[in-house]
């Protein structure tokens, strides 16, 4: 996942011819130049490992994006520092390679998933990874608290734990919310979602016409944890909830019943059955009707990062595509053949 950036304006009005101009072609030639330098001596081994890892030059290309050798580098760095802090803990010390593949397999896997989320719209704002650091922040006193635990892990700062772990973990969030709940993203997926809904139609319509809420989530719904119990979920707070359901939940009165709601567990009916405490403290009790819309999110993924076009410039290291991931490269193999870098298509990413 990249770092939150300034957006960047890549595109040059044919119009101008000034100043600017030449500084854009300038900048281009220069990445370009470092760009085929970088590739040509890593895949000799004469970067890899020294000034490349710190140059902001490629270290692998996905699909249309870059990793950078200061990306890898900062990585790498993060989790040398943490297998050299549990010294002693671990059955066996991880040599440098295995840590170079496992930050360059995230890395790629983070390119992937953010490649797909602007490909389907998907986007983490400032306000996003702000309210999840308040997620975090619930399990330490303080912010101090929570400083100190990274730097003695990672040697990293709060923002750069951020960039480097909030921002990619939301992204992969919202894409697979999106992914399960948004048929319009995935239309392959309509159909099945279709089901479940007439399901959940169906179930409205017998509560509608007097059927016992208990009794009917025993007979139709399909949450294993609540169905032999009439669908009783018990007491929650705010934010114990996904958000969909716990608006509607925080809304209805004692004995009110909602209509069809739709999370990425599939489709819920709620009943209201008490409710306590006022703000911050208020708590509800609740039963729910669910129908469940598969979750092989997870599957998905893996087919889409097995289409994904990675190219590695770094010796001893390779991606196998059919397990969609990060391999070591055995005596024999012979390296691939460089590739032309366009530059035209390096892609920009931020946090909006």
């Amino acid at each position: 996942m990249e770092p939150i950036d300034n957006e960047i304006n890549n595109e040059v009005k044919k119009k101008k011819v000034g100043s600017k101009y030449v500084v854009v072609i300038g900048l281009i030639l220069v990445v370009a130049v470092l760009a085929v330098l970088t590739v040509r001596f890593s895949l000799t081994g004469k970067l890899s490992g020294g000034i490349g890892q710190f140059l902001p030059v490629p270290v692998a290309r996905v699909n249309n994006g870059f990793i950078s050798g200061g990306r890898l580098n900062k990585n790498f760095e993060a989790l040398r520092y943490f297998y050299d802090s549990q010294e002693g803990q671990e059955e066996e010390p991880v040599d440098d390679l295995e840590i170079k593949k496992m930050g360059l397999d995230r890395l790629i896997e983070d390119k992937i998933i953010l490649q797909m989320a602007k490909k389907f719209d998907v986007k983490v704002t400032k306000e996003d990874v702000e309210k999840e650091h308040q997620y975090v922040l619930e399990d330490y006193e303080n912010e101090e608290e929570l400083a100190k635990e990274i730097k003695e892990l990672y040697d990293w700062t709060i923002e750069e734990f951020k960039d480097e772990v909030l921002v990619s973990s939301l992204y992969y969030d919202l894409l697979r919310k999106a992914y399960l709940v948004d048929t319009k993203v995935i239309p392959e997926r309509k159909e099945k979602d279709e089901k479940n809904k007439s399901k959940a139609e169906e179930a409205l319509e017998r509560l509608k016409n007097g059927e016992d809420f208990a009794n009917l989530a025993k007979e139709v719904s399909q949450d294993d944890f609540t169905a032999e119990d009439g669908g009783d979920i018990g007491w929650f707070e705010r934010d114990e909830m996904e958000p969909e359901f716990e608006e509607v939940a925080f809304a209805l009165n004692p004995g009110e019943m909602s209509d069809i709601i739709r999370t990425e567990e599939g489709y819920h009916i709620i009943k209201v059955i008490k409710k306590r405490g006022q703000g911050d403290e208020e708590e509800v009790k609740a039963s729910h009707i669910l129908f469940t819309v598969k979750d092989d999110f997870d599957e998905w993924f893996f087919e889409e990062k097995k289409k994904a076009k990675v190219k590695i410039y770094l010796k001893d290291i390779k991606w196998d595509k059919e397990q969609a991931a990060i391999t070591g490269m055995s005596e024999g193999d012979e390296e691939e053949d460089l590739e032309d870098i366009d530059i035209e298509d390096i892609e920009v990413e931020s946090v909006e």
